[in-house]
């Protein structure tokens, strides 16, 4: 069976957030295999995206409104856990405020504890925080927060988060990795990504260093 549904974060009125959810039991052993809680990039990018066109269990045929089973699904080995973060992403609703990485990491925290009020169950499973592009930059704030709060000496939850590792790909950890400054296009590491990868020639790389797009 699969679930899907909101999580409620929050206290008081102006900060409550229904983070919308979507759940993948494992096709193969529920009870030890690890929880894969998936990260899309931009952010505020939707991860239904992944979820329906690249790892998840059902994906849109190309060019179509119908699904095929994706014979390649994280979830053949993982449980897999798709959250539409920061609020306003996806089916995700509630305070719009300045969101940041550090609280992006905190809801994300936030969240994964619903869901275990949710799915108690899941406690007990290693927990891998994975994503692309810009949802390293995510993975990484919520890591460390969980690694802090595992390691509180006087912590506010009781349960520790099982978490096993990290997963990225396509990383990017710094802002100058994503957008050349200022200016929402690409940056150097783009082209040096793509000359290496022989996406263009030799000449064309040096036309651009000519032009100026890869210096400052």
């Amino acid at each position: 069976p699969s679930h899907a549904g909101f999580l409620d974060l929050g206290f008081f009125k102006e900060d409550v957030k229904h983070i919308h959810y979507v759940f993948f039991p494992s096709q193969g052993d529920i009870s030890n295999d690890p929880l894969l809680l998936w990260f899309s990039g931009s952010p505020g990018c939707s991860g239904l995206l992944a979820c329906f066109h690249e790892i998840g269990p059902f994906i849109f045929a190309p060019g179509k409104l119908n699904f095929n089973l994706n014979e390649n699904s994280w979830n053949k080995k993982a449980n897999l856990l798709f959250i539409d973060l920061p609020a306003g992403t996806g089916f995700s609703e509630g305070s719009n405020k300045t969101v940041t990485d550090e609280s992006f990491a905190v809801d994300a925290t936030a969240a994964l504890r619903a869901f275990y009020a949710r799915f108690p169950s899941y406690k007990k499973n290693d927990v891998y925080l994975t994503g692309h592009g810009y949802g390293a930059t995510q993975i990484a704030y919520t890591a460390k927060l969980i690694i802090d709060e595992n390691n509180d000496p006087y912590p506010i939850y009781t349960d520790k988060i099982k978490l096993k590792g990290i997963l990225v790909g396509n990383a990017c950890v710094r802002p100058d990795e994503c957008f050349a400054t200022g200016t929402g296009k690409y940056s150097e590491y783009h082209y040096e990504f793509l000359y290496k990868r022989g996406y263009f020639t030799k000449k064309a790389y040096n036309d651009y260093r000519a032009a100026c797009l890869l210096n400052s």
